[in-house]
C-alpha cells in the first residue's frame, strides 16, 4: 500500500510542477495537446497501480491455493513445478514483471508425445494457475484484451486496430493483436456451445424477458469471403501467393419487441446474432435464445423473413419445436420482397415505356398492400403470355404459395410490422461494414468468432460477453440490460411520465 501511496505522491508533484505552465497557454490546439498529455500521465500512473496489484495479488497464498484446487479440477494431471516471472502487459500500454507459480504437466498422470512429432502430448502444456483463475491469458489483462478485441472489430482492419492502439499508447505486434482478440472471439463461441448444448439436454432455463410482449422473429443472410482448404495459388508481383476464397452466406437473427402499433420499443430487448453455419446451426441458436428470453411466456411470435425456403420450412418445426397454438405465431414476407417480384414481371414487358412501367407497378404494388389479392394475380395473369410465359408463371406460383403471408392489409390493421429492414439494418451493420470487403477473406473459424462478437457488441452485451469469458464460476444466459434495470433503463411507470412531460412540452412549443 505504501507503494502506492508513493506514486500518487509522485503524480501530484508532477502536475503541482506544470500546472503553472498550463495556466499560460492561449490556444485551442495546445489546450487539446496539454488534455492529451494530463490523460497519458495519469495512465501511466494506472498501470503502475495495477502492476502493484497484480504482485500483491500473485502474493496472495489464499488465491494461490483456490486457483490451484481449480486448476486440478480442470486438469487433474497437473503438478506444481516451481515460480516464474513473467511479463503483463496492461491496459494502460505499460508492462509489468510478476512472479507467480508455474504448474506442468506430470508425465507418469499423462505421457508425453511420441518422438519426432512437433506436437504437444495429450496433456497439452502447463499452466499459470493465479493468472489463468484472473483472467490473464496470452500474458494480457482481461482489460487489455476486451479493448483489443473492441477495436478489432469496430475498426475497417487490424492495421486500423493495430494504430487506434497505439494512439492510447498501447504498442503491439500485429499479429498479436489478431491472436488476442481471436481467443476473446472463441471464447465467446464456446460459451454459446455450452448453451446450445444445455438447451439440447433440455437443462436451459426459460426466461421471462419477453413476458406479455408482441415479440418480432427476423432471418436473413449476408456474403463473406472465405478461404478454405488452405490452397494456394500463383505467386503475384509482390512475391505472395494469392488465394481463391469462396462466397459463404452468414446467416443472422434479430429478436426485438414492438408495441401494439408496430413501432419497436427502443427500451426493450434488441438482440442481434449470426453463425457461419448452415440453416440448422442457425435455428439451434434461434430455440436457445427463444428459450433464454422466455418465448413461451410472449403474448405473440411474429416472424418476418424473405421468401427463402429454409427459412419457412424451418418456422413450421419451430411452432412443432415449443409446441406453440397456430395463432400464436404470425408469418409475414417481407412486403418489399414482393414487390420485387413485382419488378421482375415489369421488367419482363420489354415493349413498354418506362412510364407504362412505374404506373403498373404502382398500382400492383397499392393493390398487393390494400389487400387486393384477386385483382393483383388476373393482372398479372394478364400478362402471362409468349416467350415471357415462363417466368410470370413462376411469379404467380410464388404469390399463390406466399399467400397467407402477403395479408399486408390485415397485418397494418394489427399493428403487425410488414418489412424486413430491421435484419437487413443488422447484415449491413453486422456483416458486410467490416467482413465484406474487396480483398478481404476470412478463415472460418475466424469468421464465426469475429461474426458473433460483434453482433454481440451492436447488441449492447459487451459487458455480458467479458463477463461469460473472463469468470471462472459457472452461471446461467444473463443480460444485465434486463437484470439490473435500476442501473441501465427507468421503470415503465417512470418512462411514461417522462413521455408524457416530453409531449406536453412540445405542445406548448407548438402552441407558441
Amino acid at each position: 500500500m505504501k507503494i502506492i501511496v508513493d506514486i500518487i505522491c509522485e503524480l501530484l508533484k508532477k502536475i503541482k510542477y506544470n500546472f503553472e505552465f498550463w495556466l499560460k497557454i492561449d490556444d485551442g490546439y495546445k489546450l487539446l495537446q496539454v488534455e492529451e498529455l494530463i490523460l497519458r500521465i495519469f495512465q501511466k500512473v494506472s498501470g503502475k497501480v495495477m502492476g502493484e496489484l497484480l504482485k500483491g495479488l500473485c502474493n496472495n497464498k489464499e488465491l494461490e491455493s483456490k486457483a490451484i484446487e481449480l486448476a486440478l479440477k480442470k486438469r487433474p494431471w497437473l503438478k506444481i513445478a516451481r515460480y516464474e516471472n513473467v511479463n503483463i502487459k496492461l491496459l494502460s500500454g505499460l508492462t509489468v514483471k510478476v512472479r507467480t507459480l508455474y504448474m506442468c504437466v506430470d508425465r507418469k498422470k499423462c505421457p508425453g508425445r511420441k518422438k519426432k512429432k512437433r506436437v504437444r502430448g495429450k496433456g497439452g502444456s502447463g499452466c499459470y494457475p493465479v493468472l489463468s483463475m484472473l483472467g490473464i491469458n496470452h500474458r494480457a489483462t482481461p482489460g487489455l484484451i476486451s479493448e483489443i478485441s473492441r477495436q478489432v472489430i469496430l475498426q475497417s482492419s487490424m492495421e486500423m486496430a493495430r494504430k487506434e492502439l497505439s494512439r492510447r499508447g498501447i504498442e503491439l505486434d500485429i499479429k498479436i493483436i489478431h491472436n488476442l482478440s481471436l481467443y476473446f472471439g472463441q471464447e465467446a463461441i464456446e460459451y454459446r456451445e455450452k448453451l446450445i448444448k444445455n438447451y439440447g439436454n433440455k437443462s436451459l432455463e426459460s426466461g421471462n424477458i419477453l413476458r406479455g410482449k408482441i415479440v418480432v422473429l427476423c432471418l436473413d443472410g449476408g456474403r463473406v469471403q472465405v478461404r478454405t482448404g488452405g490452397k494456394r495459388g500463383l505467386r503475384g508481383k509482390s512475391g505472395r501467393r494469392k488465394f481463391k476464397p469462396k462466397w459463404k452466406e452468414p446467416k443472422l437473427l434479430r429478436i426485438y419487441v414492438i408495441d401494439s402499433n408496430g413501432h419497436k420499443i427502443s427500451r426493450e430487448i434488441d438482440f442481434i446474432d449470426g453463425t457461419m453455419g448452415d440453416s440448422d446451426e442457425l435455428m439451434k441458436l434461434v430455440y436457445t435464445y427463444l428459450t433464454v428470453f422466455g418465448i413461451e411466456e410472449a403474448e405473440k411470435l411474429i416472424v418476418i423473413a424473405d421468401g427463402a425456403p429454409w427459412i419457412w420450412n424451418r418456422i413450421k418445426e419451430l411452432r412443432t419445436q415449443f409446441k406453440f397454438p397456430k395463432e400464436k405465431v404470425i408469418e409475414i414476407l417481407d412486403f418489399y420482397h414482393g414487390v420485387e417480384y413485382l419488378s421482375s414481371v415489369m421488367e419482363e414487358c420489354k415493349n413498354w415505356s418506362e412510364g407504362k412501367k412505374k404506373r403498373w407497378l404502382n398500382r400492383q404494388r397499392k393493390r398487393l398492400k390494400e389487400g387486393h389479392f384477386k385483382k393483383l394475380i388476373n393482372a398479372i395473369k394478364q400478362l402471362c403470355k409468349g416467350k415471357r410465359a415462363k417466368a410470370i408463371r413462376k411469379v404467380i406460383e410464388y404469390f399463390q404459395e406466399h399467400r397467407e403471408r402477403m395479408r399486408y392489409s390485415d397485418f397494418k390493421k394489427a399493428g403487425y410490422p410488414i418489412g424486413s429492414g430491421a435484419i437487413e439494418s443488422a447484415v449491413r451493420r453486422v456483416v458486410n461494414l467490416r467482413m465484406k470487403g474487396p480483398g478481404m477473406f476470412w478463415l472460418p473459424e475466424s469468421a464465426e468468432a469475429f461474426l458473433h462478437i460483434r453482433a454481440q457488441l451492436l447488441s449492447g452485451r459487451w459487458d455480458n460477453l467479458c463477463k461469460q469469458s473472463f469468470s471462472e464460476d459457472e452461471h446461467q444466459f444473463e443480460d444485465l440490460y434486463f437484470q439490473e434495470e435500476e442501473t441501465n433503463i427507468v421503470s415503465l411507470e417512470d418512462w411514461k411520465k417522462q413521455r408524457k412531460k416530453a409531449n406536453e412540452i412540445n405542445d406548448r412549443e407548438r402552441a407558441a
